[in-house]
């Protein structure tokens, strides 16, 4: 009987389809039926970039430049401002349809974002202007680093570019992660947090009207100024920061309808100062500039605006945004130190003396360890953790995964003086490039399998990954390199590589095998064993190749009939099954429970390697599979 099986096996092999011939032979996904293969889905570039941002929950940036459009339009309205918020989403859409590169996708980006926020007449540099094409390159850079991972430490900003010596254009890079308490989250502000009922959007629009604030200081032209001491340049820098803030702060009083943010934003801002200046006055610390420390110092401008605040609610509830504007720099020029009082500071700071400004920032601390509810001992144990607290190194055995654990070993051996950072270099771009590739090769399988399941064109199964990668929380990121870099891979993929991606679905066996991975298999597959599992297997490779070949033929005719797509589906059913037993024969002839034919376990034991037939993935392996595809959908 065996002998018979095995003759009919090399019969039907020798007079089969062999690889060679089937890399003549012109497949295509209409064999599978599966109109995801065929369609394409075209998004409109504005609801794309809303459908994009709505992954983000809390940090929608769409909805937050929707909002902010009546205070850019009235403040736009104002002679020689020109304020843009960037739009992100926009730009990841642009070159999600229209395979443009980042920069382009950003300029016009700006270009529509500019009339919505009521700038008429943008005088963007003409390709002959080397000089502010380079400068809106790197603005670009700079800017989409901030919603991307590799800057994603809260970089908002505000960005001053001068076009053609015509325009003035502010652009507010708005960092799409903003955390509400800046990584201090365990020291006390969580409880002040919670009585307030204050969100993560209080924070986040804090930030950027502190940026647009920036953005309308009428004073901010001393960025372009020369300066001869340092204390010079952050002395007018400290009046920039506090109009920021003090704008910031209005915005949220006349949003809010309280001071309940505001109280807490200036705990976090005292905070900041006072942890920075002991750092000097207790720890000798020689890093830490004194200029800096005084020039971010603005809580004592916000408790000014909320003791103005507490007498008279209504008159903030109801400015308007040019109101906002004039009084911020009213508060400003007022309360805020003047030179004379900026430069003391700095030099009681670089002696270790504590001034009024420093024993009044510690007075406030005191009032923010009673109204947090914690008490003396716990809030002084959180202070010396806040002020000692260094980020932690990554530990190099963290890194050795079990794939390269041997490998390092025998480099190790070879070259017995090994430097710890040459080392580590070498170990961080092996993981780095192997975890790409495994990224790489899982999201291929992840977007074919969408398609063929949920039947979703490519363009939609990739758009549900982009939604899916951004839900992730983004505080894992920060302390792991390698599912940094899965978001990075993916955000390369999904944004800048999503047309040569798709080549790579078409001509690779990844929707093949998804769709494979369907078929069931029979029952008495399932139970077959020794001879009835020899005798199933081969008659269903036999029907396989047999049905195969009467596929290829007809494909090669360019007849792709419904009855061939029911033949072409039935080689699979076959397919399945005699790869299904083949794996179970191989442990039977492995255990010595079957006795069969050299050759023939031969055969086996290499199907049994497989997921499915190896000569199919030279069937869905065209060069060109867009014509393919044209050609099958017009023979349905």
């Amino acid at each position: 009987m065996i002998k018979d099986i095995t003759k009919n096996f090399f019969t039907l092999n020798k007079c089969g389809t062999k690889s060679h011939e089937l890399e003549k032979t012109t497949y295509c996904f209409g064999l599978l039926d599966n109109e995801a293969f065929f369609q394409k889905e075209i998004f409109d570039d504005k609801e794309l970039a809303k459908e994009m941002s709505s992954a983000y929950n809390d940090y929608n940036n769409q909805k937050m430049i929707e909002e902010n459009i009546p205070l850019l339009r009235e403040l736009n309205s104002v002679k020689g401002q020109n304020l843009v918020i960037l739009d992100y989403d926009l730009v990841d859409a642009l070159m999600f349809n229209h395979k443009m590169k980042q920069v382009d996708a950003t300029i016009k980006s700006v270009e529509i974002t500019a009339k919505e926020q009521g700038i008429n007449n943008v005088f963007f540099p003409n390709k002959d202007d080397n000089k502010n094409i380079e400068a809106l390159k790197e603005l670009c850079l700079y800017c989409y680093q901030d919603h991307d991972l590799k800057e994603r430490n809260d970089n908002s900003s505000a960005n001053n570019l001068n076009f053609n010596d015509k325009e003035d254009i502010t652009f507010i890079s708005k960092s799409r992660i903003h955390d509400l308490v800046k990584g201090t989250y365990s020291f006390g502000y969580k409880e002040i947090i919670q009585n307030a009922k204050v969100t993560k959007k209080d924070a986040s629009d804090f930030v950027l009207h502190h940026e647009i604030g920036h953005g309308v200081f009428p004073d901010r032209s001393y960025q372009n100024s020369t300066f001869f001491e340092e204390t010079d340049y952050y002395s007018e820098r400290h009046k920039d920061e506090c109009y920021a803030d003090c704008f910031a702060a209005l915005m949220s009083l006349k949003n809010r309808k309280n001071s309940d943010f505001l109280k807490i934003q200036s705990h976090i801002r005292n905070n900041d100062y006072l942890s920075s200046a002991l750092l000097i006055i207790e720890n000798d610390n020689k890093k830490a500039n004194p200029n800096t420390i005084v020039a971010y110092n603005t809580s004592p401008l916000i408790n000014k605006v909320i003791e103005m605040y507490d007498q008279d609610k209504e008159k903030f509830h109801n400015m308007s945004f040019i109101e906002i504007s004039k009084f911020a720099y009213e508060m400003t020029t007022k309360n805020c130190i003047n030179f004379e009082e900026f430069e003391k500071e700095v030099k009681s700071l670089e002696k270790k003396e504590k001034t009024e400004l420093f024993n009044n920032a510690l007075k406030q601390r005191e009032e923010f360890f009673k109204e947090n509810g914690l008490s003396e001992e716990e809030n002084l144990k959180r202070w010396n953790d806040f002020l000692s607290y260094k980020p932690k190194k990554e530990d190099l055995g963290t890194k050795l995964k079990n794939s390269i654990k041997k490998e390092f070993k025998r480099w190790l051996l070879t070259h017995p003086v090994v430097k710890y950072t040459k080392l580590k270099e070498i170990l961080d771009k092996k993981l780095n490039n192997d975890n790409k590739s495994n990224v790489t090769r899982n999201f291929k399988k992840r977007i074919a399998k969408e398609m063929v399941e949920k039947n979703k064109s490519y363009e939609r199964a990739m758009l549900d990954l982009y939604k899916e990668r951004a839900k992730y929380d983004t505080s894992y990121y920060f302390n792991s390199l390698a599912a940094k870099d899965t978001y990075e891979t993916m955000h390369d993929i999904i944004i800048n590589n999503k047309d040569k991606f798709k080549e790579d679905i078409f001509t690779s066996q990844n929707a093949f095998g998804a769709q494979f991975n369907k078929i069931e298999i029979s029952e008495d597959v399932k139970e077959a064993k020794g001879q009835k599992g020899l005798e199933l297997y081969t008659n269903h490779k036999n029907e396989y190749r047999k049905i195969l070949k009467s596929v290829i033929k007809s494909v090669r005719k360019g007849n792709i009939t419904e009855e061939v797509k029911q033949d072409f589906k039935k080689s699979l059913y076959h397919a399945k099954q005699y790869i299904t037993l083949s794996k179970n024969l191989s442990v039977e002839i492995d255990e010595g429970k079957l006795n069969v034919d050299k050759r023939l376990a031969h055969f086996i034991k290499k199907d049994s390697k497989n997921l499915y037939p190896k000569e199919l993935n030279k069937m869905f392996k065209n060069k060109k599979p867009v014509m393919i595809m044209n050609f099958a959908s017009k023979q349905r």
